[in-house]
């Protein structure tokens, strides 16, 4: 019987990807390059109906596997090790959590299973998972304004017991958690999905990471919510929900006032020591500013400061604890700016 957690185990690396992604034979016929019926390792078959979306790093389709409904993924632009290791990263984490914490589901994010690989002829290597519904951000933006805050604190809580597990047995980092890579299904299923920077360490394994742009990088507790908060912080308050967007702003907002005011102060160009590590995303901020005239999305200078930004109020268990604290109802305080730094 095919099962990927048993599958995973015994690849090693990008050297047993024949393993991982056998070949696909397309067996309808039809002028669509991709579209049809497929069959590998002699006895399994996919299908690939219709495509979902994409954008320059990755294709999403919408398929079966056997009688099941799964999404495919492809991954544009990525080297086969990354490939394999964005695999193996997701496949043992799901495994992991179905075997060792099924019945915290109710309370926890979830990895989605992964239930198939692939290579697909003229098209590329393909990972079939099950289906999950929509974006948290989109998710929220559809929400009844008097829900949202609510919507939000429940997702964030959900994410945060799943990261305590997983960083205490794996030291997981995700390394680009925003608030498209957290899904929602129904109304109560909240998934973590895209693991193509992610990093984690397995049993006796060498630390996998699944970009090379983390090579060496150390694990880091904070990272990863400070992230995500701040991508829903500006993202919402992009799209005009004031309300929520202040709400996560309580969160964060201490690190980045510290970064704010340091770049209006002296353009960051001072070497003083600032709290929470501050200091490189300063210097980050400045080199951005150089460049683009304009830093746009607050979150995206943590992927340059990752293992050095120490914010211990985004600590999972931390978190946890603020989020039960604090009301569903919306703070009593204004939106300043829909974007951190869009004055500076």
């Amino acid at each position: 019987m095919y099962d990927l957690c048993q599958i995973i185990e015994t690849v090693g690396s990008h050297e047993d990807r024949r393993r991982l992604f056998p070949q696909a034979t397309k067996t309808t016929p039809g002028t669509s390059v991709l579209r049809g019926r497929y069959r590998f390792l002699s006895d399994q078959e996919f299908s690939v109906q219709s495509v979902l979306g994409g954008g320059e790093y990755g294709r999403v389709m919408l398929g079966t596997f056997g009688p099941r409904n799964v999404v495919l993924k492809r991954n544009v632009k990525v080297s086969m090790r990354e490939d394999v290791n964005e695999v193996i990263m997701q496949t043992r984490l799901y495994c992991y959590l179905r075997d060792h914490h099924a019945s915290a589901a109710s309370h926890m994010a979830r990895i989605p299973e992964t239930i198939f690989a692939a290579a697909v002829p003229g098209f590329g290597r393909v990972l079939g998972m099950e289906r999950m519904d929509v974006p948290l951000l989109a998710h929220v933006q559809r929400t009844a304004s008097s829900a949202q805050v609510r919507v939000v604190r429940d997702a964030l809580l959900k994410v945060c017991e799943l990261l305590v597990v997983l960083q205490s047995k794996f030291s997981f980092m995700h390394g680009d958690l925003h608030g498209e890579n957290v899904m929602v299904r129904g109304t109560d299923d909240v998934f973590l999905i895209d693991f193509g920077m992610s990093s984690a360490t397995f049993d006796r394994h060498p630390r996998t990471i699944t970009s090379d742009r983390y090579e060496g990088i150390p694990f880091h507790p904070h990272l990863d919510l400070l992230t995500l908060v701040t991508a829903l912080r500006e993202d919402l308050g992009l799209s005009k929900h004031n309300a929520v967007a202040a709400w996560c702003g309580t969160f964060v907002d201490p690190f980045w006032s510290t970064v704010r005011t340091e770049l209006l102060r002296d353009g960051g160009t001072s070497r003083t020591k600032l709290p929470y590590g501050a200091r490189t995303t300063v210097h980050t901020a400045r080199k951005e500013i150089l460049s683009s005239g304009e830093v746009y999305y607050a979150h995206h200078l943590l992927y340059e400061d990752i293992g050095r930004v120490s914010y211990p109020p985004c600590d999972p268990r931390n978190m946890i604890r603020r989020l039960r604290a604090t009301r569903s109802a919306s703070p009593k305080r204004r939106l300043e700016r829909e974007r951190l730094f869009e004055d500076v």
